[in-house]
Order: C-alpha cells, then structure tokens, then sequence
C-alpha cells in the first residue's frame, strides 16, 4: 500500500512515493511473489477500508505498509508486513540510517529480502543480484528520477514533457543510471503516442538510442524491454504491407521472463496480439495484466473491446 509521508514538506511525500514505487519494483522482480501494480495500490490512499477488504479486492493473502521520516541527513523508515485475512503482522522493522543514494537502495534490498522470507518463498542467484544493485550513487539524479517517473504516471502533456527534462537532468548528473535512460525513452513514447508531441521520426530515434544505453548499462531492465516491445510495436504498425512483429514479440517475451509482475508487458504484448488477430492470446495477457493490477482501466476497456471483436457482446458488457 502507499507509504505515508511523515512530514509536511512536500518534497518528503515526493521522496515517499518514490521508496514505495522502488519497493513495488524490486519486490516484482522476485518470480515467487505476485506483487499488485501501483496503479491499483494507489487507489487505497487514505483509504477506510480494512485489510481485508483490500486483500480481496486486489486478490492477495498479504499487504506492506510503510511510512517515511526524513529529519536532515537521515531517514527513518518503518514497514510492516500484514496477513490481510487475519491483520496479524508476520514481520516488523525499522530502519534509521543516513540519508544517502546507497542507503536508500540497501534498505530498499534489505526490505525485500526479508519480506520473501517471511512468506517463505526463495529467490534465485540472479534475484539476489538484482535486489543487491544500487542504481545510481547521486541521490539528486534519485530524486529527479523519482519526479519523472510521477509525471510519467499522469499521462498528461505537461507533466510528460516535465519528465522528459528530469530525466534528462538525471542522466547528466549520473549517465551510468540505467533507469534513467528507460524513462526517458518511456516520456519520448508516449509523447508521440498519446500526444503526438513529437515528430515520429524524432521519437522513434532518440528513444531507441535511449533504451540501447539503458540496457548496455543493465540487461536485465524490465522496463527498458517492456518499453522496447511498446516502440517496435509501433514502428511496425508503420509499415504499411505485412508489418514485422518479431522484434517486438521478443522484447515482450524477454520482459515477462524477467518479471512475472510487469503489468504493463502484458497489456502492451496484449495490444500486440490484437493486431496479429490473435484474440484468444489477447485476451489471456489483458486478464494477467489485469490480476496483477485489477483496478486499472486501460486494460480492462480494452479487453472488453477483444471480446466484441468476434462478437463476444454480452462478455463485452
């Protein structure tokens, strides 16, 4: 669930959504846990509703909750791990150290290695490697990461093109910083796709080269192949006669087998699959797409429009 911010500076709720939005990711990226996407969690800020009202809408046995304090050069931050059927605590702790890029991320390690324990799960060599990789040392290029990633979430002109810079500043700050370079490549995309903002041409080019940077830097970048996938699927669709799907096809594959918890690789490949014709294939990546993020709306209009495609009508409804 959202963390809670423990002050009133707005700059720590900003910093507050970005540990939980890093906590979401590196817990997906554990293939024994299915972790609900932040578009759904988000929903519950400020909620009244119990944990076990939200377990069962969401479709999970567990719930994290977690707030942030930041007091000069330190941070503190407190997370509990709930059995959402009885709201008993499985595990508890506190983490209080200086407030540092390297820190951030080991807390953020630390966290979810011992959520995995605690449900029992186990994590493979190279999810123990993943969850030990500290991104980036520079904690402004983290913070201006942070910020675009949060305008990149809006969907909204102004605040993808906000984006667009923030990341670019965090680049320069940090141009070894993988993820940097995919939300960048992920503004450029949906500037041109949801805004036709940018000349084609244009976006096409500077996001490719993005995302090669990105994952030059780190291979294993779900969302640097997630976004992959997103670009050669519109580049293909440009093709007029018989458009090649391959290279996208595989980008979405490669996501997926890095994180079952991606729902966005789904719903893009699910896209992908409807335009190929391939309905029933569709339709079972939006309904994975949708049990991973059971409150988003794009997915769920879409695969309505799935079911309508061979005349599906009352499913559709």
């Amino acid at each position: 669930l959202p963390f809670t911010s423990r002050s009133t500076d707005p700059e720590n709720a900003l910093f507050t959504d970005g540990i939980h939005d890093d906590l979401l990711t590196s817990l997906a990226n554990v293939s024994a846990l299915k972790v609900i996407s932040r578009t759904s969690v988000l929903k519950y800020r400020g909620t009244t509703k119990n944990l076990r009202e939200i377990g069962s809408d969401l479709g999970v046995a567990n719930v994290v909750e977690g707030s942030v304090q930041r007091a000069g050069s330190n941070v503190r931050i407190n997370v509990q791990l709930i059995d959402a059927r009885t709201d008993e605590h499985i595990w508890a702790k506190a983490y209080d150290r200086e407030l540092t890029a390297e820190n951030i991320f080991r807390i953020q390690s630390e966290i979810s290695g011992a959520i995995t324990s605690a449900l029992r799960k186990q994590l493979t060599p190279a999810e123990q490697d993943r969850l030990v990789t500290v991104p980036t040392e520079n904690l402004e290029a983290y913070r201006l990461y942070i910020a675009g990633r949060n305008n990149v979430y809006e969907r909204r002109l102004e605040t993808l093109q906000l984006a667009r810079q923030q990341f670019l500043k965090a680049i320069e700050l940090d141009p070894q910083y993988a993820q940097a370079y995919s939300g960048l490549a992920d503004s450029i995309i949906l500037l041109l796709i949801n805004h036709s903002a940018i000349p084609r041409d244009e976006a096409f080019a500077q996001a490719q080269a993005a995302l090669d940077k990105s994952l030059e830097l780190d291979d294993t970048n779900v969302d640097a192949w997630a976004s992959l996938g997103l670009l050669e699927m519109h580049r293909a669709q440009q093709t007029s006669v018989d458009p090649d799907y391959a290279p996208a096809e595989a980008a979405f594959t490669r996501a997926i087998e890095l994180s079952g918890n991606h729902a966005e690789a789904y719903s893009w490949y699910a896209s992908l699959k409807i335009a190929k014709l391939e309905y029933d294939a569709a339709i079972d990546l939006f309904r994975k797409s949708l049990e991973l993020d059971p409150l988003a709306r794009i997915p769920r209009s879409n695969l309505a429009g799935v079911y309508a495609q061979p005349g599906g009508n009352d499913e559709a409804l």
